[in-house]
């Protein structure tokens, strides 16, 4: 007892003890709180009356630091400059001592010590800060005689002197358009359990980390990033000051930072051997190159050059992790060669900590210091990252640095934030009973400042402009570029779970190429473009740049790449019905290649043993697929035809079919798959499930060696006996008119030139084809839109012509005219795309029409016999508007002098890439146009690329007769969802997504099917009325149930099977195509009407019970609010409706028996239950036939039947009011009374046979107290 009370004393003066030094710290933040706010307004004062932008102002309280009894000299000898007009802020410098000239010596980064919040840790660092040499920055000479003149505060001028500023950067204008958006990131949630679960007995380098936790760039992007801020290495390589010049420098340091504090995701980790490229050289005036160099461990190295300046980097880091934070700390060198003044700059990156890595929110602190050294002067300027504190009265994210001359002198000092802005200037004098214990400086400016993202970025990763550009993708990168990664494509387009999987495959992959690797022999990768040596400034390796990447791709020789080239996807597919049934899947070609292969893959989930099906997989270049797995029909005026579609029918039996394509098109490809099931076969309702899921693989291997054809400019190709075959390839410019290409060769062997627009050629693939046989031959090309390619395959087919090499030479021109015959010419007109409010609606509008005076959407042309030319009008498709469907809409009148007997007419064509001639054009692609006719052809989710509409005029007639025979044509080109008609009478427009693509498709009713819902092969509309009346009078069989209970005294029960038949009865008149009638919404009828059925099935049985009403009346509401939580989870979920029922039934069966055993009679009785007996059979045949017999075809029969068999089957389940009397007088008569043991009380009672009757409805209290005792 005295140990316990000697504690508490203990415990009472340690905690009296605490309370003092708490209320010490308190008195003492408080007095320093005072000073610091009236020397703060102090200074604002001042700052005002300098005419200073407050903005700049720095606080004069860091001059005192936190030891407010410190009576050092110096700082008394400076306290008075404070009070001075011309004192506008006062800041520290990190300068100790002067280094030595190389950094061979490492930073001094802090790392065991960061800021934690500990109030003892920040007064320890200000201590050490006040140790550090002091800068007083003063106003300038101008701005003090501006102060002398006029005290007063002009509040025009300090808002001129408060303007935002750029960085001195000039607007830079890109020649191409940019985007400035990327999709939304998902808000996804992470389940830990899951990640931690594959971590279990694996090595930590292969634990996959899922993209969950990244941003959809990677590293290499990421460090490109760090030149958004590239206008500021354009200043300094403007200056010939070569402190000023280290001070850009140091600015431009910090500025790499600027984006830490809100991006917290880690970058995608690049391949070994990935490369990724930024040429920004229209616009910003740089371009870089950047490959990932090694694996283990993992670096990477950079190369940029600019307007005056170069600038490469070798980046690698280590990591510990502390518990609460993650340090991260870079081990690379950083060099800057500038070439006005060849001033070499090396630094190492300060560490960066990652805090609440396991619990709070993330947030990103950078600590440490910086020595940025100039290898030409010895000059050095050092940088001090302050780490962040909560308790300390400093600005936070605080950078300062001083700029130093060989001998150690300071020239310049630095102070800001490396999260908004950087301000410098030159050191005017120092003083002090130490060197440099202060310093003064007057001409302080901008040396950087960051410019804020808009809003809208924040819910895009946080990226800033620079960030959103950076994963656009190109044409003619590189195939290991991170921009053709699929899973960092997919994360972008926020497909995160088909990321993840590919992501798991790209990392395999690079595990089985490094084992491969390495049982070859070869124990390390070689870079493509960076070549290993000695730095012999900083006295390690570095990784510096060949100059040979910007040649290979001008030449697109990318034979040293390997290529990604691979993608992946996983989905559900479902059982097909219509197009919303569907799922689509995107893959991109990057390149040109000669095979591409999509290797599929079914796997299966639930019971899928006897689930026999034909899986359906369409391949379809530039559009969405279009086909007709039931033979719907089109409406007559649609364009069934399709270019590049390819199909593949398997069953559930067949796990891994493949799809071969030979010299794919470039570009988008998407594919379509679902499950056909035999509309015949009768689908049991009730299942355990079968899903399916597809796995599809993409893989194609990008031709390296393609030479690009330049307009008007020779080349030179070489065959030889072990180069037979060679590419070639031209990228069509604006302007272009037919191309003409010439080939001179050194001799006449034969030789065979094929031409295939976007695509490699080979001999049964080829649009154009020409045999040389002399040295000189020609090919002609019709004129193509612009931004596509042309790919040539030249080969020699006579091998004995390449005993020596065959030279050649090909020259591409163009000629005036784009087709001409018989005094034709087409002129194409191009088009405005004019976007409406709604998916898919769009107007194209020709920019010059014949009819000036015609401003309208509707074009009008007149054509006749003496106007020869041809009209064509060039329109684009792209993923804008491939989901609808394209209208051209046309009405021709002749003009009123025109014979009736003259047979005149217009004939037009569709064409892709090219316009053509009506005896060129496919057949499923011509338009006929007869005179004083409307016309109409549309063609649904059109292929993307540019399309060329031409019309020509026609007359079957005489020279006299057309030559007068003009027809004027009124024509629309448009685009809508689903058909024009908004999918007619029998169907509903729908806009759809699958794996984010977007489309419109018809969702027909009354059997009708097709693409615009005009097939009537199936329709039932002449039985739906008769549907109608059997589904929603068939519930009227409930009402005899209804009066039975009531007459039984079973209220709740009658009450239930009213509510069952009033909501479904509405629910079915509600649920119909047409003849409908919904007294309110859809949902919440057919929610009514599962609760009513349900519960029906629930009280029924337990009224067959034999237990107390009072207990009945309770597992009522528990059973109705049972059917109401499953019915809200998921309603059409049979196997829970399987298993209330189940449990419901069985507690049934248990009291009878158990009353049986009880009593030693058959309860209920023989005769009860031969009456029960009728009911049970009606009510098997019901379920029967809605599990297993009903299907859409006759729904509305044998679902009614359902209803009449179900209803019917309750008249024998309820209990019967007279019969158990009897059975009880009976019993009472024979006096045969059974003891009962009350094991309560332990004695012996006289009991009672009971039965459902005496529960049921009012007894006598003798029946009560026996039921009582029973159940006891």
């Amino acid at each position: 007892m005295c140990r316990k009370w000697q504690k508490a004393v203990q415990f009472e003066r340690d905690a009296r003890l605490r309370m003092e030094r708490m209320c010490e710290q308190v008195a003492l933040q408080s007095a320093k709180l005072e000073k610091q706010v009236q020397r703060a307004s102090r200074s604002d004062k001042t700052s005002l009356l300098s005419g200073r932008s407050t903005l700049t102002t720095l606080k004069s309280s860091d001059l005192r630091g936190t030891n407010e009894a410190s009576n050092l000299s110096d700082d008394e000898e400076f306290y008075d400059a404070i009070d001075d007009p011309q004192t506008i802020g006062v800041f520290r410098v990190p300068l100790q001592q002067h280094l030595s000239n190389n950094d061979k010596k490492e930073p001094n980064i802090v790392d065991d010590d960061v800021s934690s919040g500990n109030e003892d840790e920040s007064g320890s660092e200000e201590q050490d800060e006040n140790n550090l040499p002091m800068v007083i920055v003063k106003a300038s000479k101008k701005e003090e005689a501006s102060n002398n003149a006029a005290i007063t505060t002009d509040t025009n001028t300090l808002q001129s002197l408060q303007k935002p500023v750029n960085n001195n950067q000039q607007v830079a204008i890109s020649k191409r358009k940019r985007r400035d958006r990327i999709p939304e990131r998902p808000n996804y949630s992470i389940n830990l359990w899951s990640i931690m679960k594959n971590c279990v007995g694996k090595d930590l380098s292969k634990i996959p980390i899922p993209v969950n936790f990244s941003e959809p760039i990677s590293m290499l992007q990421r460090i490109t990033e760090e030149l958004e801020y590239s206008s500021v290495l354009d200043m300094a390589a403007k200056s010939n000051d070569n402190w000023e010049q280290l001070a850009y420098v140091a600015a431009f340091t910090i500025s790499s930072y600027s984006t830490t504090t809100t991006r917290v995701n880690k970058p995608f980790n690049p391949l070994l051997g990935e490369t990724y490229e930024c040429d920004r050289t229209d616009d910003l005036g740089w371009r870089s190159v950047a490959e990932q160099v090694s694996h283990h461990p993992p670096a990477l190295s950079t190369y940029a050059e600019g307007p005056g300046w170069t600038l490469y980097q070798e980046f690698t880091m280590t990591s510990k992790f502390r518990g609460q934070y993650l340090s991260i700390t870079p081990l690379g060198h950083s060099h800057l060669i500038f070439k006005n003044t060849g001033n070499h700059f090396t630094w190492r990156k300060v560490t960066t900590l990652v805090n609440n890595i396991i619990v709070g929110k993330l947030w990103i602190d950078n600590v440490g210091e910086m020595d940025i050294i100039n290898h030409t002067t010895k000059d050095v300027c050092k940088l001090k990252y302050y780490p962040y504190s909560y308790f300390s009265k400093d600005v936070p994210r605080k950078v300062t640095g001083v700029v130093t001359d060989v001998n150690g002198q300071a020239r310049w000092v630095l102070t800001g934030t490396w999260t908004e802005k950087i301000e410098g200037g030159p050191v005017e004098s120092a003083s002090g009973h130490h060197k440099h214990s202060h310093m003064e400086t007057r001409n302080m400016k901008l040396l950087w400042q960051r410019k804020m993202p808009p809003a809208y970025l924040e819910t895009m990763y946080y990226f800033t402009q620079l960030a959103i550009e950076l994963n656009e993708f190109e044409p003619d990168v590189a195939p290991t570029d991170s921009r053709r990664r699929p899973d960092q494509r997919l994360m972008e387009e926020g497909r995160w779970d088909e990321a993840n999987s590919e992501k798991l495959r790209l990392e395999e992959k690079q595990r089985q190429t490094r084992r491969a690797r390495e049982s070859g022999g070869h124990d390390s990768n070689t870079s493509k473009w960076f070549k290993k040596q000695q730095d012999t400034l900083t006295d390690s390796e570095i990784h510096m740049f060949t100059n040979e990447y910007w040649e290979c791709k001008q030449k697109q020789d990318w034979a040293r790449c390997y290529d990604f080239g691979q993608q992946y996807s996983r989905i559900r597919i479902f059982e097909y019905e219509s197009y919303s049934d569907v799922k689509f899947l995107k893959f991109n070609i990057q390149g040109p290649t000669t095979l591409a292969n999509w290797s599929l893959t079914l796997s299966t989930e639930g019971k899928c043993t006897n689930y026999f099906a034909n899986i359906h997989f369409y391949l379809q270049h530039g559009a969405y697929p279009l086909t007709s797995p039931r033979n719907e029909s089109l409406p007559e005026t649609y364009i069934p035809n399709r270019h590049n579609l390819f199909k593949l029918i398997f069953n559930t039996t067949l796990l891994n079919p493949l799809i071969q394509l030979n010299n794919p098109p470039i570009g988008t490809w998407f594919a379509m798959t679902f499950i056909d099931h035999p509309t015949s076969e009768i689908k049991p309702k009730i299942t355990t499930g079968c899903n399916l899921y597809l796995s599809t693989w993409l893989d194609y291997q990008v031709v390296p060696s393609i030479f690009t054809l330049v307009f008007n400019e020779p080349r030179q190709v070489v065959l030889s006996d072990n180069k037979t075959s060679i590419y070639a390839s031209y990228y069509t410019s604006v302007g272009n008119s037919r191309l003409r290409i010439s080939f001179d060769w050194s001799n006449n062997c034969e030789i065979i030139f094929l031409a295939r627009i976007n695509a490699l050629p080979n001999i049964y693939l080829y649009d154009y084809k020409i045999v040389c046989t002399n040295k000189t031959c020609l090919i002609e090309i019709d004129q193509l839109s612009a931004s596509i390619s042309i790919y040539f395959q030249i080969t020699v087919t006579n091998f004995s012509c390449l005993i020596n090499p065959l030279h050649g030479e090909i020259l591409i021109r163009s000629t005036e005219c784009l087709s001409s015959s018989d005094n034709f010419c087409v002129q194409p007109y191009p088009t405005r795309r004019i976007m409406f409010n709604y998916y898919y609606d769009f107007l194209y509008v020709p920019i010059y029409t014949t009819n000036r005076f015609n401003s309208h959407s509707t074009s009008s042309i007149t054509l006749n016999g003496n106007d020869v030319s041809m009209y064509a009008y060039e329109f684009i498709v792209d993923d804008r508007n491939i989901g609808g469907t394209l209208h051209f809409d046309f009405e021709s009148r002749t003009m009123p002098f025109v014979s009736p007997d003259v047979n005149v007419s217009i004939l037009g064509c569709l064409s892709k890439y090219q316009p053509r001639r009506f005896d060129q054009c496919e057949s499923n692609y011509k338009i006929l146009i007869d005179k004083n006719s409307i016309s109409l052809r549309s063609l649904p989710y059109p292929e993307m690329g540019f399309w060329y509409l031409t019309l020509q005029y026609f007359c079957n007639g005489s020279k006299n007769e057309c030559t007068d025979a003009a027809v004027s044509l009124m024509f629309q080109i448009s685009s809508s969802q689903c058909t024009k008609q908004q999918c007619g009478t029998y169907g509903i427009c729908r806009i759809m997504t699958s794996q984010q693509n977007v489309f419109s498709t018809c969702t027909c009713i009354a059997g009708y099917r097709g693409y615009g819902c005009t097939d009537s092969t199936h329709a039932y509309t002449s039985k739906s009325l008769t549907s109608v009346l059997f589904l929603t009078i068939s519930n009227c069989m409930f009402i005899p149930a209804i009066i039975l209970a009531i007459y039984r005294r079973l209220y709740i029960e009658a009450l239930v099977y009213f509510f069952n038949m009033f909501f479904s009865t509405f629910y079915h008149a509600c649920d119909q195509d047409i003849n409908k009638f919904c007294i309110f919404k859809y949902d919440g009828l057919q929610l009514s009407d599962f609760i009513g059925s349900y519960a029906s099935f629930v009280i029924t049985l337990i009224t067959m019970a034999i237990i107390p009403r009072s207990f009945k009346v309770f597992l009522f509401m528990l059973g109705l609010l049972t059917c109401i939580v499953i019915n809200s989870r998921d309603r059409f979920d049979h196997l829970q409706f399987i298993s209330l029922i189940s449990i419901t039934f069985i507690f049934t069966m248990l009291t009878w028996i158990i009353v049986s055993i009880r009593y030693r009679h058959l309860r209920p009785s023989s005769k009860r239950l031969l009456l029960v007996t009728p009911g049970f059979l009606l009510a098997i045949a019901g379920l029967v036939l809605f599990a297993f017999c009903e299907t859409e075809e006759n729904y509305w029969y044998i679902h009614s039947l359902w209803h009449i068999l179900i209803a019917t089957s309750i008249l024998f389940f309820l209990p019967h009011k007279h019969f158990y009397k009897r059975g009880l007088i009976a019993q009472r008569n024979e006096n045969v009374p059974e003891p009962v043991v009350n094991i309560s009380t332990g004695s012996t009672i006289l009991a009672t046979p009971i039965d459902n009757t005496s529960l049921s409805s009012s007894n006598t209290d003798t029946s009560k107290k026996s039921t009582d005792n029973l159940l006891n």
